[in-house]
């Protein structure tokens, strides 16, 4: 069941990901799937986050602060590979 869970979103988020760079593919349409990638991508780094805080909430500080570093970083790198996949795509 986990593979076939995980084979659909990979599907999906590929697809997706794809599609939202292809120029045959209408405007509208590219931008709602980059939105649906963004999205995505902002809700595991929200739940990454939440973690943090539910760990500090516990009592360790040191595992909430390697998970709020985490995601600071996972944050940094989405944004940096988002402009340059299609920074490029608009020149």
């Amino acid at each position: 069941m986990d593979s076939l869970f995980e084979m659909i979103l990979e599907l999906v988020l590929e697809g997706s990901f794809e599609a939202s760079k292809s120029k045959l593919v209408p405007k509208p349409v590219r931008i709602v799937l980059a939105a649906l990638v963004v999205l995505f991508f902002l809700a595991a780094i929200g739940l990454v986050i939440f973690a943090g805080i539910l760990m500090v909430g516990d009592g360790k500080t040191l595992g909430g602060a390697v998970m709020f570093l985490l995601a600071a970083l996972l944050l940094a790198f989405s944004i940096r590979g988002f402009i340059r996949t299609y920074h490029k795509k608009a020149k």
